[in-house]
């Protein structure tokens, strides 16, 4: 998937997830991938463990979430962007 020129994933369903308050910027360590990022998704995560706020943007544009089985869905734009690629 190809990065804005703030370095963020594009989501072709949610063409400004920052704009709308989907991401927001704040560093966290990703519960997917582990990696600290300067951005997290704020959306409604469904899964067993409490995900608010733990998920890059990266790992969702790519469904790492799904693939691994760390979330079953994420907000529901998202997700169609993240089966997209």
């Amino acid at each position: 998937m190809l990065a804005d020129e703030e370095g963020l994933p594009q989501f072709p369903y949610h063409p400004d997830p920052v704009g709308t308050g989907s991401i927001v910027a704040a560093e966290v360590v990703c519960a997917c991938c582990g990696r600290r990022r300067p951005f997290t998704y704020v959306g409604p995560v469904y899964a067993v463990e409490e995900l608010a706020r733990a998920l890059c943007p990266w790992c969702i544009a790519n469904g790492t979430p799904r693939s691994r089985a760390i979330a079953a869905r994420v907000h529901p734009r998202a997700a169609r962007c993240a089966t997209a690629s």
